[in-house]
C-alpha cells in the first residue's frame, strides 16, 4: 500500500511540474510563431524613469516612490516564477486558478493595493482606476466613463470625482478627486513583460483580482471595420447608392435612414457606386461621426452618422467573436491601441484600468481592454506615462477633446430648443383641437345611435307594411277568384231563364 502511495504522490508531482511546462512552452510558442510580433521583439527600455518629472510634481506628498517603513518591502515581496513554478505543483488540484496558488502572489500586490480604486457611475462600477499622484490623481479606461464620476477608496472613503484629461489615442483618463492623502503606485518606465511572463491584477483588496501569463509580446493592436449598417446597391442611373436593407441597431437605424434612400455623399466625396462607399468608409475608424447627404422621394437632406464598431452591432459577422464572448463581457472598446502586450488572465470589463505587476511586485503595465474569452490587453509602461504627462497639461480636457463635438451640439440644440419651447402650445392647441372633434364625435355617435334606433322601428314598420301589403293581395286574388268562379256558375246556370 506503501508503494502505492508513494506512486501516486510522484505522479502528482509530475503532472504539476508538467502542467507549468506546458503554460509556459504555450507562451513562447505563440511569441515565436506568430509573424504580427517579429517586429516587437526588440529589448525594450531597460532605464528607470520617474513618472513625474516636473519640479511642481516632485514637491513632498507627490512623489509616485513607494513608500518606506513599509511592513513588506519589494525585495521582500518578489516571487520568481521558479519559486511560484514548484509552489504551484504542491497548490490543491495543480491549478493556477486555486485559491491557493493565486494566494501566493499576495504578498507582491498587497503594496500596490492602496493604490488602486474603484470607479462608480449611478451607484454601479464601471472600471478600476490606479492613483499616479497623492493630490488625488488617478488613472483609468476612458471609454467605460460616464457622469456622475466616484471613486471608491480602499480605506472606504467614497469621493466625486472629475475627468482631467482623455488621451484618445490609449482609451485613457485622468480623474481628479478633491484629497491630497492617497496613496500613488510606483509607476517607473520598465520592459514590457515578455511571453511566459506571470502577472498578477491588482485590485482595492490585499489579495491579487486574478493571475495570468502574457501570451504574446507587445504590439500594435489594429482597430476593426467602422460600420454602418446597411446594404448597399449601386444605381443604374449612377448617381448614388441606394440602401436596400438596414441592420436593427445600428448607425443607420438608430439614425433613422430609410430603405430606398439614395446616398449621394459622405461628407464632401461623392458616393456614386457602392464600391466608392466603401473605399471612403475604410478611410474612418468605428466612433467616427460623418454627415451623409441622402435623396429620399423628391426632397435632399443630411443626416448625421456615428460609426460603430461592426462586431458590436453585428456579431455574427465574425464566428470567432462569437466565441470570444463566450462567458465574458467584452469591453466596449477593445482595440486599436498604439501598443500593448496580451495575457491571459481573466478580467471582467468592469475590472480594466487596474494595475498590473510582475513576479518582483514591479508595475509593468495597466490593464486597457478585456478582448476575448481568454485574451485581456494592457498598455506597458512605455505607453501609459507619456499619457499621463500628456493628460497632466490640460491639453486633453474634455473640453479641448471634444470642442468640436460640443459646438456641434450646441448647433443642433439651439433650433431644438425654439421647437421645444414653441411645442407646448402646439400640443395645447392639438389637445384643444382633440377635445373638441371628440365631442362631436360623442355627438354624432349619439345622433348615430339615435337613428339607429329610428332606423330599426322603420324597418320593422316597413316589414309589418310589406306583410299586411303581401296578405291584401292575396285577399283581393283570392275574392277575385271567387268572383269569378261565382259568376261562371251563375252564366251557366241561367242559359234557360227568360229576362
Amino acid at each position: 500500500m506503501n508503494i502505492v502511495n508513494k506512486s501516486i504522490r510522484r505522479r502528482k508531482s509530475y503532472f504539476g511540474r508538467t502542467m507549468l511546462m506546458l503554460t509556459l512552452a504555450f507562451g513562447f510558442v505563440m511569441l515565436f510563431e506568430s509573424p504580427t510580433n517579429a517586429a516587437t521583439l526588440q529589448e525594450p527600455p531597460t532605464a528607470e524613469m520617474p513618472l513625474q518629472t516636473n519640479p511642481e510634481s516632485a514637491q513632498p506628498g507627490n512623489s509616485v516612490e513607494p513608500k518606506t517603513g513599509s511592513s513588506t518591502t519589494s525585495k521582500e515581496a518578489a516571487t520568481s516564477i521558479d519559486t511560484i513554478g514548484k509552489k504551484m505543483g504542491k497548490a490543491k488540484g495543480n491549478s493556477r486558478f486555486s485559491p491557493e496558488f493565486i494566494q501566493l502572489f499576495e504578498p507582491i500586490t498587497a503594496s500596490i493595493s492602496p493604490s488602486t480604486a474603484q470607479i462608480f457611475v449611478n451607484n454601479r462600477q464601471v472600471v478600476l482606476g490606479t492613483i499616479v499622484d497623492a493630490s488625488g490623481l488617478i488613472l483609468t479606461k476612458a471609454s467605460e466613463l460616464k457622469a456622475p464620476l466616484e471613486c471608491r477608496l480602499m480605506d472606504g472613503r467614497k469621493l466625486a470625482a472629475s475627468v482631467v484629461g482623455i488621451d484618445v489615442e490609449t482609451d485613457l483618463a485622468l480623474l481628479k478627486v478633491e484629497t491630497d492623502q492617497l496613496t500613488p503606485a510606483p509607476l517607473r518606465l520598465l520592459p514590457a513583460p515578455v511571453a511566459g511572463s506571470w502577472l498578477a491584477t491588482v485590485a482595492p483588496e490585499s489579495k491579487p483580482l486574478n493571475v495570468g501569463v502574457v501570451g504574446v509580446n507587445e504590439r500594435e493592436i489594429s482597430s476593426s471595420r467602422a460600420y454602418i449598417g446597411i446594404m448597399p446597391e449601386t444605381r443604374a442611373e449612377g448617381d448614388g447608392v441606394r440602401v436596400t436593407r438596414i441592420t436593427e441597431g445600428s448607425p443607420a437605424d438608430l439614425a433613422d435612414l430609410s430603405i430606398n434612400d439614395i446616398i449621394k455623399k459622405i461628407d464632401d466625396k461623392e458616393t456614386l457606386t457602392q464600391e466608392k462607399l466603401r473605399e471612403i468608409l475604410s478611410n474612418h475608424k468605428p466612433g467616427d461621426r460623418i454627415t451623409l447627404t441622402v435623396a429620399r422621394a423628391d426632397k435632399t437632406m443630411t443626416i448625421e452618422i456615428v460609426l460603430a464598431n461592426m462586431e458590436a452591432i453585428d456579431p455574427n459577422f465574425d464566428r470567432s467573436n462569437q466565441q470570444n464572448q463566450m462567458g465574458s463581457i467584452l469591453s466596449k472598446r477593445r482595440q486599436n491601441f498604439p501598443m500593448a502586450f496580451q495575457h491571459d488572465t481573466g478580467l471582467n470589463a468592469n475590472q480594466c484600468g487596474s494595475p498590473i505587476v510582475d513576479t518582483q511586485g514591479q508595475v509593468v503595465g495597466i490593464n486597457i481592454a478585456r478582448s476575448g474569452r481568454v485574451a485581456s490587453f494592457a498598455l506597458p509602461m512605455q505607453v501609459v506615462l507619456p499619457a499621463i504627462e500628456r493628460m497632466r497639461t490640460g491639453d486633453l480636457s474634455p473640453a479641448v477633446i471634444y470642442e468640436k463635438r460640443l459646438a456641434d451640439i450646441q448647433t443642433e440644440l439651439e433650433p431644438l430648443r425654439k421647437s421645444l419651447a414653441e411645442l407646448p402650445k402646439t400640443v395645447a392647441d392639438a389637445e384643444a383641437k382633440l377635445a373638441t372633434e371628440s365631442a362631436r364625435k360623442s355627438e354624432i355617435e349619439r345622433m348615430s345611435a339615435d337613428l339607429k334606433k329610428r332606423l330599426e322601428e322603420l324597418n320593422n314598420n316597413v316589414s309589418a307594411g310589406e306583410k299586411a301589403v303581401k296578405q291584401a293581395r292575396d285577399e283581393l286574388v283570392t275574392t277575385q277568384k271567387k268572383v269569378q268562379k261565382l259568376e261562371d256558375e251563375q252564366r251557366d246556370l241561367g242559359f234557360g231563364s227568360k229576362n
